[in-house]
């Protein structure tokens, strides 16, 4: 059987309505504290992202257009090796 001192023993050990709600509250402004932070860091991280997809784009653009050009350099490169060893035959 319990005893009025373990009836006082518990009643310290469980909370009470009020300690309750107190704590549901506590929690909630943590909550709604950590989605305003989580935010704020998602949008961070995403104009971060937007700048860089929009570098890699720019980069891709350029690369394109530099391979694309590869073939005439080398054939003027060609040229002027044909050239130039033409020339140094001709000093010798």
């Amino acid at each position: 059987m319990l005893t009025k001192t373990d009836f006082i023993n518990l009643r310290r050990e469980f909370v009470t309505r009020k300690e309750f709600r107190y704590e549901i509250v506590r929690l909630e402004n943590e909550i709604k504290e950590f989605r305003q932070q989580f935010t704020e860091f998602k949008d961070s991280v995403l104009k971060t992202l937007d700048w860089l997809v929009g570098a890699f784009k720019n980069f891709r653009g350029e690369l394109q257009i530099l391979t694309s050009r590869y073939p005439e350099v080398l054939d003027k490169l060609d040229n002027h090796e044909i050239r130039i060893t033409k020339l140094e035959k001709k000093t010798n």
